[in-house]
């Protein structure tokens, strides 16, 4: 992931949320390490919501799915949910909202999160940015 492509990705995202009439949206792209690469926040959003979207992203690489899934998981699996977010380095977020990124080769670089509309909303215009860029979303 370098910095033009999270820049791209951020103002599709962007795009999409003016188009759709979102609330204030935060963005952030991290590489497939996990590092923060790109991190946004519109006018408006709220204080904690680049944490929120930070914490999207790297749940993706930590769990090495999307963050819906991890969501799913903790409400299937509490006891064992629980462990994971006290044993990972960093806050993970059980919401929709967090995609890993995989370029046109199908190789994993990074993931985005978005916070500030509906879970799903945040998901959606992820995927639809990322689609449109030629990169997979991995939901």
């Amino acid at each position: 992931m370098n910095l033009q492509t999270a820049d791209a990705i951020i103002d599709g995202i962007f795009k999409l949320g003016a188009a759709r009439n979102a609330p204030p949206l935060t963005v952030a792209v991290v590489d497939a390490g996990g590092y923060l690469v790109a991190l946004r926040r519109q006018d408006g959003a709220p204080a904690l919501r680049p944490d929120i979207a930070t914490g999207k992203a790297r749940t993706c690489i930590l769990w090495g799915k999307s963050s819906r899934a991890f969501g799913t998981l903790t409400e299937q699996r509490p006891g064992f949910a629980n462990t994971v977010l006290a044993t990972s380095p960093v806050p993970m977020v059980a919401a929709a909202g967090g995609v890993s990124i995989q370029d046109a080769n199908g190789n994993a670089i990074g993931a985005v999160g978005v916070s500030g509309d509906t879970s799903d909303n945040d998901e959606a215009m992820a995927a639809a940015a990322l689609t449109e860029l030629g990169l997979k979303a991995v939901i």
